[in-house]
This record gives C-alpha cells, structure tokens and sequence, in this order.
C-alpha cells in the first residue's frame, strides 16, 4: 500500500465490512502494520499487488472523526488504523 505521493510502500490489511446504520454501502478499514503519524483525510491509498495497482480509496474526514473519537488509535503502539 501507498498512503501518499512518495516511494514508501506501507504494509497492513484491508477489511471490507457490511453497510452501516446510516444505509451506507460497504466500508473498507486499512490497519496498517506500523503507526503513521503523518495520515489525515482526503488522502489516498493505494493498494498494490507487486507492481499491478488492485485500486484505491480517499481517507474519508466522516471515518477518520470517528476514529479518533473513539479513541481506538491510543489502543496499540505498533499499529494504526485508517478508516475510508
């Protein structure tokens, strides 16, 4: 994975979850497997397959205020997740 404009390839997982309450169509969820303090909405990520790109998603602000309410990204040092 790519999360910005540069040569760093990221490592994580992506989930696919069900539609929300809100009637909303699937959700993808990156969590990566090293925190990147530098993430923030309107940003891309990329998902790769060796050089093919499989696709991409926009950090969405809606997911992303949800996160950091939550508090979830305080839970681990080693990981962080994006929500799209």
């Amino acid at each position: 994975m790519k999360i910005r404009h540069g040569p760093t390839i990221v490592t994580g997982n992506l989930r696919i979850e069900n539609a929300d309450d809100n009637g909303n169509s699937d959700i993808g969820k990156v969590v990566l497997d090293k925190k990147d303090g530098g993430l923030a909405p309107g940003q891309f990520v990329v998902f790769y397959d060796g050089l093919e790109c499989l696709g991409s998603a926009v950090i969405s602000e809606r997911h992303w205020i949800d996160f950091l309410s939550s508090g979830e990204w305080m839970k681990s040092p080693e990981s962080e997740e994006v929500v799209h």
